[in-house]
């Protein structure tokens, strides 16, 4: 009784005019949490330092380029930040400031069509509300990341369409195609809005006359895409990254595409049960009703106990949400799994994990009733019907993250509000009859991600304020300098590395003179710091600089395969006394130089073996050779003389071509764990096919 007074006491107080709008009251919510987060810092994050690249040739240069690093269309959100830098001027500030823009847009374009699929204004305000707090949508809306620039355009494509759907006006089609376009033209799954329109508007109309109004979005947002691609292939090419629709079909006959269905779709229910438990718990799903809902549940449970299986050593899949923080951190310290505090620890994986697929179970539950109750084939995407627009945009991105070569936990973030689109188009049964538990995670949830992205920027303003001083104070070239993914990639310092835990960075590190990481290094002593305060957990924490011991000049010992041993097991070098081992593999049928090269194969496996006595901890190794033939696996060993002590293996990073040969080279610092003072390095082929390998060169 005394909560009813309460709750009857607080519905007669009149609220001011501005609260009372829906969209005036998102702005306040979501002008408040990004002033908490603090979103100021000229400095790139994640991905967005290609991006902010590509703004930067247009605006301070007056071209239209794009680096290698992007496999997106990407010129709409381009012009869009340049808009901004050219009133501004450029900073990553500005970019980001950009994106918090089209984010709250996004935010608006989804309550939209939440009331126009006949949400209540209070949930389409509460959907709004998940959407815009959940980790991945807030945090990404702090970088110039595509990913909310997208979703927010496609948002918007999919409000207009849902309007279309009831007016039948064709302006509303028309401004929802070019909106469709502007949002193909950042990612090319922006097809998907036109697509499933077009599909909608067939079933719905069934005549000869819906065509041109069902195919002409997808038809011009199609030629769009065709006509930028053809056009920017011909003024510089296209990346080797670029991705194009028929690349994502291939996956579906690619070797890897059945792994990816055995364990995918519990990443799927993982993360819908994670980000949206707030929606689910506020439309809590009524209890079975008969013995055959009670099967169904059964059934959906032990579905749902199937599918977290397999994917359970998967998660989480990365890139964005590391347990008790957001944002990567790719420096080289980290990458590896060392100095990730604040960090969540398995058995803390595993709380999450099973309230996420709980929560997943949660919301599959109130789909499988209305698909029970409302009886129909199509019920489960509302087709035909203006839910239908958002059913059939999901099911187009499910598949294409099935059978996608990546997949990162921002990849998902598309498909949160397709859900919330589609559930509540739906009609879902029941509300919860405690708001409080809704109200008390979506409370957590903001906290979190609002708590979280403040530390995000908060280490990466230290980190820049530590570069910044060394290349404009010091006069240190960033070609020195392992700063981090972000760093080195802005700066251009260098070209791609292998991925290596020993070697340089793989983040196109040139020289690590310098480098940057959260806490000590093997082989370096602290150069100087920078102090963050950070919120999850509250305190401080620090940023080091470190300078690399001094190395030895390198001495090289090189060998081409031409002088052997009277015994013919070794070869001679350019080093005098210095032998290396396997002469009897040596062969004529392919060289690079000279009249002799090795052929390695199942019979003889081993090339070149090379023993280099009075190494240790922090000493830098390094061998290169030309390869000849199809044994792509075939490479680079170096290891300790006990194997199981100490053992790296590289050959994939090529560094030089000629003809039908590639240079492969793999160089890195023993650590300072190395447990002898003699090291081995040899070419190894591991398969079946013979390779070929000359003119080989090693140093130390």
């Amino acid at each position: 009784m005394k909560l009813n007074g309460i709750r009857t006491i607080l519905r007669s107080v009149e609220l001011p005019g501005l609260l009372r709008n829906p969209y005036a009251l998102l702005s306040i919510f979501w002008l408040l949490a990004c002033a908490l987060a603090n979103p100021f810092g000229d400095f790139p994050l994640n991905d967005d330092w290609a991006y902010g690249r590509n703004v930067y040739y247009l605006v301070e240069e007056g071209r239209l380029a794009f680096s290698e690093w992007p496999a997106m269309t990407l010129v709409a959100q381009v012009l869009w930040g340049a808009a901004w830098c050219k009133l501004f001027g450029f900073s990553f500030t500005v970019l980001r400031f950009s994106t918090l823009v089209l984010g709250l847009a996004g935010l608006f374009a989804f309550y939209a069509s939440l009331r126009e699929l006949g949400g209540s204004r209070r949930l389409s305000v509460w959907s709004a509300l998940v959407l815009g707090l959940n980790p991945l949508y807030f945090s990404l809306s702090f970088t110039f990341m595509t990913d909310v620039p997208f979703l927010a355009l496609f948002l918007l494509s999919i409000f207009l369409f849902i309007k279309a759907w009831g007016s039948g006006r064709v302006g509303h089609i028309v401004i929802g195609t070019l909106l469709a376009i502007a949002a193909t033209l950042i990612r090319q799954f922006g097809l998907l809005a036109p697509l499933a329109f077009g599909l909608a508007w067939l079933g719905r109309e069934r005549n000869i006359k819906s065509v041109w109004p069902a195919l002409a979005p997808l038809a011009f947002t199609w030629l769009a895409m065709q006509g930028y691609t053809g056009w920017l292939e011909q003024q510089q090419g296209l990346s080797v990254h670029f991705g194009r629709p028929e690349d994502a079909l291939k996956g579906f006959f690619s070797t890897a595409f059945w792994t990816h269905v055995s364990w995918r779709p519990g990443a799927f229910l993982f993360y819908w049960g994670v980000f949206l438990l707030p929606f689910t718990f506020r439309q809590w799903p009524t209890w079975p009703k008969g013995k055959m809902e009670w099967g169904f549940l059964i059934g959906l449970v032990a579905l749902a106990v199937l599918a977290a299986i397999p994917a359970w050593p998967y998660l989480p899949t990365g890139n964005v949400w590391d347990g008790l923080s957001l944002g990567p951190k790719v420096l080289k310290d980290t990458y590896f799994g060392k100095n990730l505090n604040p960090e969540l620890n398995p058995g803390g994986w595993g709380v999450v994990k099973i309230l996420a697929f709980i929560g997943g179970g949660s919301f599959l539950w109130q789909w499988v009733l209305h698909f029970r109750r409302e009886g129909f084939y199509f019920s489960a995407l509302h087709f035909p019907g203006p839910g239908s627009i958002p059913g059939l945009a999901l099911l187009g991105y499910l598949l294409y993250l099935l059978a996608g070569h990546y997949f990162f936990d921002r990849y998902h973030l598309p498909a949160l509000p397709l859900l919330m689109l589609l559930l509540v188009s739906a009609k879902a049964p029941g509300l919860s009859k405690r708001p409080w538990l809704a109200g008390g995670l979506l409370l957590g949830m903001a906290t979190f991600s609002i708590a979280a992205t403040h530390d995000y920027l908060a280490w990466n303003r230290a980190r820049w304020r530590l570069l910044d001083s060394m290349v404009e104070q010091e006069g240190i070239s960033p070609n020195k300098i392992d700063g981090g993914f972000e760093f080195n990639g802005w700066h251009e310092t260098g070209p791609r590395n292998p991925l290596q835990r020993y070697g340089k960075g793989w983040w196109f590190v040139a020289e690590d003179d310098y480098a940057l990481s959260f806490g000590p290094l093997d082989c370096y002593t602290k150069y100087k710091a920078a102090v963050f305060h950070r919120w999850l957990p509250p305190g401080k924490d620090s940023m080091l600089v470190s300078v690399r011991q001094p190395l030895p000049r390198p001495d090289t010992v090189f060998c081409d395969a031409e002088s052997r041993t009277t015994d013919e097991q070794q070869f001679f070098t350019s080093r005098p006394g210095q032998l290396m081992g396997n002469g009897v593999c040596r062969d004529s049928t392919h060289i690079f130089s000279g009249k002799y090269s090795t052929r390695l194969s199942e019979s003889c496996p081993y090339g070149f073996t090379t023993w280099l006595k009075g190494v240790g901890p922090c000493t830098r190794v390094g061998m290169s050779a030309w390869r000849y033939g199809q044994g792509s696996r075939a490479g680079i060993v170096i290891s300790a003389p006990d194997a199981n002590a100490f053992y790296q293996t590289e050959a994939s990073h090529v560094v030089d071509r000629n003809g039908m040969w590639e240079k492969i080279q793999f160089e890195l610092t023993l650590p300072e764990s190395y447990p002898d003072s003699t090291v081995v390095l040899y070419l190894w082929n591991p398969g079946a096919k013979a390779v070929w390998f000359d003119d080989v060169s090693v140093w130390y």
